[in-house]
């Protein structure tokens, strides 16, 4: 047997920046050690003045720093870090990743969104397994949602969209509480966003589609379905049905009754809007069979979404 490897994957996200550290006995045997989330939200100005802003640089900078203890305590050998939508928005990014560069040592690569997805995409395959061929895997984020249709798991075409929680909430001013209006107008963006990029979208009713990001973790606990294993899944009925009592609550609510961070309780309202809409458009929905709607967790499990006779919306 191989002496064990140490790894670490870095992802600084439009909200979040994240650490996982990890023993390699081979490729398929691999052991989390440590892990850490940082609330820094690159995203902030990205989107809407297309600036990393000084005490944002500053915060990443420190985040950095205590990754790469940590990093150093585990003995890590090889990494990966990588920026996504944020950074590539920002026309200052180079700023970030020589601060970065400077201050730990590590060199933070901003990727594509084509490599974003293509990571999110062998992820969740590798998590899935041989046993299940999504139809649609998909990732919200701070700054886009990507979307992968595949056919008998080939990639039939992959589209990235400019809609991310903290994008559209800084673009229109959200805070708190989201009433009508405001909602009514986030439904309006993202479904002429979606339109103009499928305008003969495909109709996923009867195949499983794949979520991924905290955006969906976060929203289990607001529309819990019923259990595949020991995998939770959300019912996309009760979440637009629930939509509105989410919306209605401000901040502190949210980090009350949901449990939630309050980086995460400022965007999931946003997040609910989209993924709903989304289901609507793809027709993620049947008249005779509950929706599973499933996200893949930052610990691995797999949350899918399939129709499953015996219980019904009607």
């Amino acid at each position: 047997m191989a002496a064990p490897v140490q790894l670490a994957a870095i992802d600084a996200g439009s909200n979040a920046i994240r650490l996982v550290i990890a023993r390699a006995t081979s490729p398929e045997h691999i052991q989390v050690l440590d892990n850490d989330r940082a609330a820094v939200r690159l995203g902030h100005n990205a989107f809407t003045r297309r600036l990393l802003d000084s005490k944002t640089i500053a915060r990443a900078s420190r985040t950095f720093e205590g990754f790469r203890e940590r990093m150093d305590w585990h003995h890590v050998s090889a990494y990966r870090a990588v920026a996504t939508a944020a950074a590539r928005e920002a026309r200052n990014y180079r700023t970030l990743m020589e601060r970065i560069r400077r201050k730990t040592g590590i060199e933070l690569e901003v990727i594509s969104s084509e490599e974003e997805a293509r990571l999110v995409c062998a992820a969740v395959f590798r998590s899935l397994g041989d046993q299940i061929q999504p139809r649609l895997i998909f990732d919200l984020g701070g700054g886009s949602l990507e979307l992968n249709f595949f056919e008998r798991g080939v990639l039939e075409h992959r589209i990235a969209l400019p809609l991310g929680t903290i994008r559209l909430m800084e673009t229109y001013s959200i805070q708190g509480a989201i009433d009508e209006d405001h909602a009514h107008r986030l439904r309006l963006h993202t479904l002429a966003l979606l339109r103009s990029a499928m305008p003969s979208p495909p109709k996923l009713s009867r195949a499983i589609a794949v979520a991924c990001g905290g955006n969906a973790e976060a929203l289990v606990r607001l529309a819990s379905g019923p259990f595949v294993g020991r995998t939770p899944s959300i019912n996309v009925r009760l979440l637009k049905d629930q939509t509105w009592r989410l919306l209605a609550l401000d901040i502190p609510g949210r980090m009350k009754v949901f449990r939630v961070r309050q980086d995460r309780a400022e965007v999931m309202g946003i997040a609910a809007i989209i993924i709903t809409t989304l289901a609507t458009t793809s027709s993620m929905r049947t008249k005779w069979c509950g929706l599973r709607f499933p996200y893949l967790t930052s610990s691995g499990r797999c949350m899918r979404w399939e129709p499953t006779c015996g219980w019904c919306w009607k």
